[in-house]
C-alpha cells in the first residue's frame, strides 16, 4: 500500500520547477456536464442521482465517493473520470471549494499510481495553486504541500528531457525527512484548532502514516495509523474511505517486522470490514495480503489457497490481463517452486511474463522480475545456459531502468554468480559476486544482512577455488556483520556461515582450534580479535597467557587451553599466522578483483 490512498489534497503538492508558471492560476472549468457526451462511469452516477433530488454539494460528493471506490478497486481510468466530474461540480459551486482542491490532489494520486509522473505532478501543482490563492503563500498548509512534493521529486528520476520517468529507492531517510517536520506541525495545529474528529485531522493523520510508510519509517507510520484508527472508532466512523487501507498497512508493518501472526489479525479485520461494506467481490487485494502473511509464516498450503482465492476475485474484478493477476501468478509460482513443482512454477511465471509484457511493454521492472523468476526455475533444474540467459535479460532491463549499481541489480548478480558456481566457473562466480557486493555496499553500507549474505557467497566460491585463506576472510567478516546487527545464533544465515567456517577444517587439531574460536566468538565478535592477538603474540602454545582472556569468554578460554596442549611445534607458525587475522574484509580485495 502506498501513502497515496489518503483522501487528502495535502499529501502531494507542487514543486518549484513545475509551479513557476501556474503558481497563481486556477485550472479552467470544463463544459457543463449536460452539454457533452459523458463516459459510461459518469453517466451511471448521474442515472443513480436522478432517482433522488440531491443538492449540488451532494452531487459532487457522490462523484467523489464513487471515484474513491473505483480507485480502491484498481479501476483507475474510471476513478480519474469520476474525480474530474466531481472537480467540475465543486467548481460550479465555488472555484475555490475545498472539495475541488481535494479531488485535484486525488487525480494526481491516481496518475502516480499509474506511474504517469508528469501528469501526477501537474495535478499536484494545480492543488498547490488553489491552496495558495485561498490561503496565501505563507500558510502552513502551503508549506506542507511544498515540502511533500519536494520529497516526491527527490524520489524521481528525470530523463535528459527533464521528464519524470520512475521512482528511485535510495536515500529513503533523506527523502522522508523533508516533509515530516511540516506535516507534524500541521497536524498539531489542526488538532488543537479543529478537534480530533475533524475530517482534515483524520486525513492528515492518515497522510502522515502514508508518508512514513513509503519512507519505510515503520514505527512512525504505525503511530499515525493507530491514532487515525482510534479516532475513527471513537466516533464510530468505520466507513471512512481510508480506514481499510490503514488497517492493511498496519498489517504490512507487522509483517515487515517479522510478526506474521499480528499481520494476519489485521488483514482479517480489513477483510471482514471490506466484505461488510462492499461484499466479497472486491476483496482480491486483501486476500493477497493475507496470503503473503501465511507465506512468510511458512504455511505454504494456506498461502497457496489464499493466493488462488485472490486470483479468482481479481480476475473477476479486473480481467485476466490485469497486472495484479500477473502478480498473483508470480506468488503462486513461488509457492510451487518452493514445493519442488518446477514445471508448474515455470508455467505460472511465463503466464505472468506474458501479461506484464502485454500490459507494460518489454521494458518494465515487473518484466525483469518475471525473467528473474524464470531463471530461478532453470537454475533449480540445473539448466545453466537457460538460467544465465534469463538472468542476463533481467539484469539488462534492470540496469536500463535503475542504473548499474541499483540494489535490484545486486540480487540478480547474486543469481548469476550462483549459476557460474553451479557450473564450476569459479572465477566468473567470484567476479560476479564482487559486483553484487559493490551494489549492496552502495545501498546499505557495511553493516547490513544482505552484505553479509553476499560475503558468504564469496567465501563459498573461494573455498571451491581452493583459496581457503580468502574464504576464511569472507566467512568471518560475514559472521561479524551478522552479529553486529544482532542476528541470533539460531538464525539460518548465522548457522550457515558457521557451518562454512567449520567446513574449512582439514582434520588437524590446529584447524579445529581455529574453527572453535571463530564459532564460539559468535557470542561476542570483539573476542575474535582479542583471542587472536593473544595467541599471535605468543611464540609457542605454552606462552599463551590465558589469564588475560576476559571472563565473559570462558568458553573460548577453555577451548584454547585444551587445544594448545595437543598442538605440535610444526604447526605453531601457521597457528599464529592464521589466528592473527583482523577478520575484516578489506575493500582492496574488491578492487583487485574488479580491476
Amino acid at each position: 500500500m502506498s501513502m497515496l490512498e489518503a483522501d487528502n489534497s495535502a499529501t502531494f503538492v507542487g514543486i518549484q520547477k513545475f509551479h513557476d508558471a501556474d503558481e497563481h492560476s486556477v485550472p479552467p472549468l470544463n463544459e457543463d456536464p449536460t452539454q457533452i457526451q459523458k463516459p459510461k462511469s459518469v453517466r451511471g452516477v448521474y442515472k443513480a442521482l436522478s432517482l433522488a433530488d440531491p443538492s449540488d454539494e451532494q452531487c459532487a460528493e457522490a462523484f467523489k465517493l464513487a471515484a474513491e471506490a473505483r480507485f480502491v478497486d484498481g479501476r483507475n481510468e474510471d476513478a480519474i473520470e469520476l474525480f474530474k466530474e466531481a472537480e467540475l461540480l465543486y467548481g460550479q459551486i465555488n472555484k475555490s471549494h475545498f472539495g475541488r482542491r481535494t479531488v485535484l490532489g486525488r487525480i494526481g494520486d491516481v496518475y502516480l499510481n499509474n506511474e504517469d509522473y508528469e501528469l501526477a505532478l501537474e495535478f499536484y501543482v494545480k492543488t498547490l495553486a488553489m491552496t495558495q490563492n485561498v490561503l496565501g503563500n505563507d500558510h502552513h498548509l502551503v508549506e506542507c504541500q511544498r515540502a511533500a512534493i519536494d520529497s516526491l521529486r527527490s524520489q524521481l528520476y528525470f530523463d535528459n528531457k527533464d521528464q519524470p520517468k520512475k521512482i528511485l529507492v535510495e536515500s529513503r531517510e533523506d527523502r522522508a525527512q523533508a516533509v515530516n517536520v511540516q506535516v507534524e506541525k500541521v497536524t498539531r495545529e489542526w488538532r488543537q484548532s479543529l478537534g480530533d474528529d475533524h475530517p482534515d485531522v483524520l486525513t492528515t493523520l492518515k497522510s502522515m502514516g502514508d508518508i512514513y510508510f513509503r519512507g519505510e519509517e515503520y514505527d512512525e507510520a504505525l503511530q499515525n495509523y493507530t491514532e487515525f484508527l482510534r479516532i475513527c472508532r471513537s466516533v464510530k466512523n468505520n466507513t471512512h474511505p481510508d480506514i481499510i487501507p490503514a488497517i492493511i498497512n498496519i498489517g504490512t508493518i507487522h509483517l515487515s517486522n517479522g510478526d506474521a501472526l499480528s499481520a494476519i489479525d489485521f488483514y482479517k479485520e480489513a477483510l471482514r470490514l471490506k466484505e461488510s461494506i462492499e461484499g466479497k467481490k472486491n476483496c482480491g487485494t486483501v486476500y493477497a495480503h493475507l496470503a503473503n502473511a501465511h507465506y512468510e509464516k511458512g504455511d505454504l498450503v494456506e498461502a497457496k489457497h489464499l493466493y488462488q482465492e485472490a486470483l479468482r476475485f481479481t480476475k473477476d474484478e479486473k480481467g485476466s490481463g490485469h497486472p495484479e493477476v500477473a502478480d498473483l501468478l508470480m506468488k503462486i509460482g513461488s509457492v510451487n517452486e518452493e514445493n519442488g513443482n518446477c514445471e508448474k512454477a515455470m508455467k505460472l511465471y511465463r503466464g505472468a511474463l506474458g501479461i506484464r509484457e502485454s500490459y507494460y511493454g518489454p521494458n518494465h521492472a515487473s518484466v525483469a522480475e518475471s525473467m528473474n523468476s524464470v531463471g530461478s526455475v532453470h537454475y533449480t533444474r540445473k539448466e545453466n545456459h537457460m538460467a544465465l540467459r534469463a538472468y542476463l535479460a533481467a539484469l539488462r532491463l534492470t540496469k536500463e531502468m535503475f542504473g548499474d549499481d541499483h540494489i535490484q541489480c545486486a540480487d540478480i548478480l547474486v543469481n548469476i554468480g550462483n549459476v557460474h558456481l553451479q557450473a564450476d566457473e569459479l572465477d566468473e562466480a567470484i567476479v560476479t559476486y564482487y559486483k553484487a557486493l559493490r551494489c549492496t555496499l552502495t545501498e546499505y553500507g557495511k553493516e547490513h544482512e544482505k552484505v553479509a549474505d553476499v560475503l558468504n557467497n564469496i567465501g563459498v566460491a573461494y573455498e571451491r577455488n581452493e583459496e581457503k585463506d580468502l574464504a576464511l576472510d569472507a566467512f568471518t567478516e560475514a559472521l561479524r556483520v551478522y552479529k553486529t546487527i544482532n542476528l541470533p545464533d539460531s538464525h539460518h544465515s548465522v548457522t550457515a556461515v558457521v557451518r562454512n567456517i567449520r567446513g574449512l577444517r582439514q582434520g588437524s587439531l590446529l584447524d579445529f582450534l581455529i574453527d572453535e574460536i571463530v564459532g564460539a566468538c559468535t557470542i561476542d565478535p570483539q573476542s575474535i580479535n582479542a583471542v587472536a592477538n593473544i595467541i599471535n603474540e605468543a611464540k609457542s602454545p605454552d606462552e599463551i597467557n590465558l589469564d588475560v582472556i576476559e571472563e565473559t569468554a570462558n568458553d573460548i578460554k577453555e577451548t584454547v587451553e585444551s587445544a594448545t596442549k595437543a598442538i605440535t611445534p610444526t604447526t605453531d607458525s601457521r597457528f599464529g599466522a592464521l589466528l592473527s587475522r583482523t577478520l575484516t574484509f578489506e575493500d582492496k580485495n574488491l578492487q583487485e578483483i574488479l580491476n
